[in-house]
């Protein structure tokens, strides 16, 4: 894979081939599985779904140990498949249960690896699923929509493995690391701005780190290369 095609490539696939040679870390990993899925959270209306989500994304970072995750996931599975089977108008949950397929695929995994391309798969189906269920054309348009947005969120995760970025030990501050932490907890990225300007005034002269921060159209999840720099996680 030549910068060029990292840096426009609309296949997560491809991209995620590429950073399984590179020996992603499993944090990353599922974080980026994880990030799949909150783009399809608006499809996570049954009870309990939403939260499962979250106690998966949690397990990336080791907070939720393996088996009360394993046992909250069975039994939610269990809720959904009675629900779907008793009422009337099962479709409903047609696109839900996709969803909650990727979840299951993230938790499953040991190590995290051989994941987000399936996670990636089953995600992008829902939203189709959900947006045209009849396919055609439009489900066309929907899945090129769902894998372009995929590949940006590679790209927040690992950045440019083209480039890698020294991070100097100055530059993690107390304000930059208390603005990294915020956004880390809180899944709410919009004071990636704030941060350059922190690091910025740390000395920070990293065109790329700079830029990736106060790109408008940049969106960042749990993950994201720069904050994990500030943090220091892997």
């Amino acid at each position: 894979m030549t910068e060029s095609e990292w840096l426009t490539s609309s296949d997560p696939g491809e991209l995620t081939i590429y950073v399984y040679d590179l020996k992603a870390h499993p944090r990353k990993l599922r974080l980026l599985s994880c990030g799949y899925c909150y783009r399809i959270w608006h499809l996570l209306a049954f009870p309990g779904s939403r939260e499962l989500l979250e106690l998966v994304d949690r397990f990336a970072d080791e907070l939720v140990e393996p088996e009360p995750l394993a046992a909250a996931r069975a039994e939610h599975v269990a809720l959904l498949s009675d629900a779907r089977r008793d009422m009337e108008g099962a479709d409903r949950y047609a696109a839900e249960a996709v969803a909650i397929t990727a979840l299951r695929k993230i938790e499953t995994s040991a190590d995290g690896t051989e994941v987000p391309w399936l996670v990636s798969n089953y995600a992008a189906h829902a939203a189709k699923k959900a947006e045209a269920p009849d396919d055609g054309d439009l489900a066309s348009t929907i899945e090129l929509r769902e894998y372009r947005a995929m590949c940006d969120l590679i790209r927040d995760i690992f950045g440019n493995p083209f480039r890698p970025v020294t991070f100097a030990p100055e530059w993690r501050t107390a304000t930059a690391t208390a603005l990294a932490h915020q956004m880390y907890d809180a899944r709410d990225f919009g004071a990636m701005p704030i941060l350059a300007d922190a690091l910025q005034d740390a000395g920070c002269d990293s065109d790329d780190i700079l830029s990736h921060c106060r790109n408008p159209e940049q969106v960042h999840v749990r993950g994201c290369w720069v904050v994990d720099l500030v943090l220091g996680k892997h």
